[in-house]
């Protein structure tokens, strides 16, 4: 229910009934990622993919789209993307650490930690952008959504610049880092570390258990990060599929 509206979110009818359905809207510009499709159990998945998906394409070619992107989170939907073209490019992994109390190396003199607040939408969506390739980043309308989900938020100032942020949501025994990004001008200052010591000292107030996080298998940097302050692959992995369409 939270895309309708975005086009192109399409159906595909029989008689007057709905029998499957796609949405795929350009968030953020340019990128299609797939958020939903769902088949009958009475409809050929094969025959109602193709019809979205080709409706979906002349939809985005129109509207600027150039790559399409969706996760693997099922062994039948990898085979749907892969007949239609789609590359398996890349990985997303989850890892997890249990929440215990920690020190880290703490940022240098002239950065500040404070919780987010809806006013810092627009610079967090800024640097969003400059933190992360096209593909992975998070538009001011995302970001919106992201804020209204978040069980605890934070952000790293330098004259009260945004210069690092992190969104996270959390149930009754666990926290998710559902976002971490960095000024890419200000890595390797420990910002990073900051957030997550922060994170933490919100779980410990809160007794949550543990936090997971989940990442690209190629990003190296987001790895190690995770790594030095004692999360561990947790063997949960999903495909990553994108097709170039313009």
């Amino acid at each position: 229910m939270d895309w309708m509206g975005d086009k192109p979110y399409l159906i595909l009818t029989s008689g007057d009934e709905a029998q499957a359905a796609l949405a795929c809207p350009p968030r953020p510009e340019g990128i299609g990622w797939i958020r939903l499709f769902v088949v009958s159990r009475m409809f050929t998945p094969g025959f109602a993919w193709q019809a979205l998906l080709s409706e979906a394409i002349r939809i985005g070619i129109d509207s600027g789209v150039a790559t399409l992107a969706g996760l693997g989170f099922m062994g039948w939907f990898c085979d749907l993307l892969e007949t239609s073209g789609f590359a398996h490019t890349q990985n997303v992994v989850g890892l997890s650490r249990m929440v215990t109390a920690f020190r880290i190396n703490e940022p240098v003199s002239g950065f500040i930690i404070r919780p987010i607040k809806f006013d810092d939408l627009p610079g967090i969506a800024s640097l969003d952008a400059r933190a992360f390739d096209p593909l992975w980043q998070h538009p001011l309308a995302s970001l919106n959504d992201a804020f209204n989900q978040a069980g605890y938020g934070s952000v790293v100032t330098m004259n009260e610049e945004i210069v690092g942020y992190q969104l996270s949501t959390c149930t009754t025994t666990s926290a998710h880092l559902a976002r971490l990004a960095i000024e890419p001008r200000l890595q390797n200052r420990h910002l990073g570390r900051g957030l997550i010591q922060d994170l933490f000292q919100y779980c410990l107030r809160l007794g949550l258990d543990h936090v997971t996080v989940n990442t690209q298998s190629d990003n190296q940097a987001s790895l190690a990060l995770y790594r030095k302050v004692g999360f561990e692959l947790s063997g949960e992995k999903y495909p990553v599929y994108t097709l170039h369409i313009v």
